[in-house]
């Protein structure tokens, strides 16, 4: 309650009355100890100067009563503030500095929380995200990364604690819309159980079917509804249609929720993961695997 009322006084008209009283205050104790040195047969001018030694150090006087009130602190930031805005107006080639180093760092705080909040504290957005795990190899040296097919498939026929796991890994190429526009893209090539691992469905459409991720099958894509807007205007009449992905005639077969951005908002299209001799090396380390474990089983002990 105390700061709000010494708030309430630091607004203008509430500071020229206190200012005003406590002149008038000063000037009556002055006025009464000069009429006491007149009645002691003190000259009238010495009478008035014996009055304002008295009363001793008007401006201190003042100057503590603005302390008290809360008008010192307040008086010494503007000081602070027309003294700081004066400097910058005499250099304004440090002030540019300043001000683009202040808005690079404010950038970089905000863009680490982004990431930080995203991917410590905000849960994955979908269906029982405590169960979903990130997993990854580890070399002799320690270092870990992504892991080679052959290793994935392993993982998946030995590895009990999980319902599912599903590799992906992400590209960027270039497609050719049913129209022959040519479009950059960033993508993904998935094995076929990774929407149902993530427990996610489209708005449209399907996703893969078991077996579409075997080489020599027709190709198929799944959008995303970012790029379902954006290139098709949000038309059902997508399903069935054809784009030319990095080469490949694929056709549309779905298209996922808004919400769903796996595993960026950057990716624009899903396709089933087709593998060819040459990812049969354990040393090709490109897949990235991602795992739901069953509902009975916890993190430690998988």
């Amino acid at each position: 309650m105390l700061f709000f009322k010494k708030l309430v006084l630091l607004l203008p008209w509430k500071r020229h009355a206190r200012e005003l009283s406590l002149e008038e205050e000063l000037r009556s104790h002055i006025e009464l100890a000069a009429t006491d040195a007149l009645k002691e047969g003190v000259a009238p001018d010495e009478a008035m100067l014996a009055g304002r030694r008295d009363l001793g150090n008007t401006l201190l006087i003042q100057e503590d009563a603005r302390t008290t009130w809360g008008f010192a602190a307040w008086d010494h930031f503007l000081q602070d503030l027309r003294f700081g805005a004066r400097q910058c107006k005499r250099q304004p080639g440090f002030t540019a500095v300043a001000i683009l180093t202040f808005a690079l760092g404010a950038g970089a705080n905000a863009l680490m929380f982004t990431v930080v909040d995203s991917v410590l504290v905000r849960p994955l957005p979908y269906p029982d995200a405590h169960q979903l795990v990130f997993l990854d190899s580890t070399d002799a040296k320690g270092s870990h990364g992504s892991t080679s097919l052959p290793n994935f498939l392993d993982t998946r026929k030995y590895a009990h604690s999980f319902s599912g796991l599903a590799a992906y890994q992400e590209k960027s190429v270039s497609l050719r819309l049913p129209g022959g526009e040519p479009v950059h893209a960033a993508g993904v090539a998935a094995s076929v159980n990774l929407f149902d691992v993530l427990r996610v469905a489209p708005i449209l459409g399907r996703t893969f079917l078991a077996g579409e991720d075997q080489p020599g099958k027709s190709c198929i894509v799944v959008l995303s509804t970012g790029f379902w807007r954006e290139h098709f205007s949000s038309d059902p009449r997508i399903l069935g249609q054809y784009l030319t992905v990095d080469g490949k005639t694929c056709r549309v077969s779905g298209v996922m929720p808004a919400h769903f951005a796996f595993p960026s908002r950057d990716v624009g299209f899903w396709m089933p993961f087709q593998p060819t001799s040459d990812m049969a090396q354990r040393g090709a380390q490109f897949l990235d695997v991602i795992g739901r474990l069953k509902p009975d089983v916890t993190l430690a002990a998988a």
